[in-house]
């Protein structure tokens, strides 16, 4: 392309993607501008063509977050072509070009699970973590048991992302593990495994909770449990509820305890005897929560 006066970089790559110019836009990857360099992926990404796949994939490389995370999406984009790549990536590459790399599995989806249930064991932390958050977005059953297997690892940032993506997977051979993941002492996990558990299955969730309520003393927890209450539709659930609306809890606590207590008073869960215990406590709930929340 001319070097045209005047003509800035953002304005020389619409050119080129307008006139579908892949040989200029593969120029561009080696710009040393990093914005040029990202935007250059992208648009090559949008084109879904397999002869770009290697040029792109050596981005994973770059020393810029931006062109990595662009360079990963356009090869998400391209698909199953770009699977080769990303697998030689994977077995060379730096931690950050693995994590890009997985990311980019993760984009494919379910062409790229095998190689994703591999990641669970890269020795990047970073990787793990970027594994498990994919397999809980492409939710195949077969990511199962090596999620769960996966909760051993040392690192906590990947066993938290292993809960929510068991969580995602909604499938009830993670009961066991998230029911004891409710007792573990680092908040974000129990957390997780409480919204994991409901989404798994509301109704049995509810008598799990409430027996996690009783024994915990993490404020965290009693916040998060108390707010994912009112999903199950458990009538055990309105007493402890209740109870936590006394001044001695936090104002989180409180508050997310009106909210469910509310929510399960709407919904046909609840007989009459529990609905009068909610009714009773109508004006504390309605104080804590605001008149906006009157039953």
């Amino acid at each position: 392309m001319p070097n045209i006066p005047g003509m800035t970089g953002p304005a020389r790559i619409e050119i080129l993607k307008a006139t579908r110019n892949i040989l200029g836009l593969l120029k561009e990857l080696a710009s040393s501008d990093a914005s040029f360099r990202a935007a250059a992926a992208k648009t090559l990404g949008d084109y879904r063509e397999a002869s770009v796949v290697e040029p792109v994939a050596a981005l994973l490389q770059d020393g810029e977050k931006t062109v990595r995370d662009a360079a990963a999406a356009a090869l998400g984009n391209i698909g199953a072509p770009a699977l080769q790549a990303l697998t030689a990536v994977m077995s060379s590459g730096n931690d950050e070009a693995r994590s890009a790399a997985a990311d980019a599995l993760g984009r494919i989806g379910a062409p790229a699970l095998e190689q994703l249930l591999a990641c669970l064991k890269d020795a990047s932390a970073d990787v793990r973590v970027m594994s498990a958050l994919w397999l809980g977005k492409i939710r195949d059953p077969r990511a199962v048991e090596p999620l769960i297997a996966a909760f051993k690892d040392e690192n906590r940032d990947v066993r938290v992302e292993v809960v929510k993506a068991l969580g995602e997977l909604r499938d009830a051979r993670a009961l066991e593990l998230l029911t004891g993941a409710l007792k573990d002492s680092d908040d974000g996990i129990s957390r997780a495994a409480t919204k994991a558990l409901v989404r798994i299955d509301p109704a049995k969730a509810g008598a799990t909770l409430i027996n996690a309520l009783k024994n915990t003393k993490s404020e965290a927890l009693q916040e998060m449990i108390a707010g994912k209450l009112g999903d199950t539709g458990d009538p055990g659930a309105v007493q402890p509820l209740l109870d936590l609306l006394e001044d001695e809890n936090s104002r989180k606590v409180r508050e997310n305890a009106a909210r469910s207590l509310v929510k399960l008073y709407r919904s046909n869960a609840l007989g009459q005897t529990e609905k009068q215990l909610i009714l009773d406590q109508q004006e504390t709930i309605v104080s804590v929560y605001g008149a906006e929340f009157t039953i």
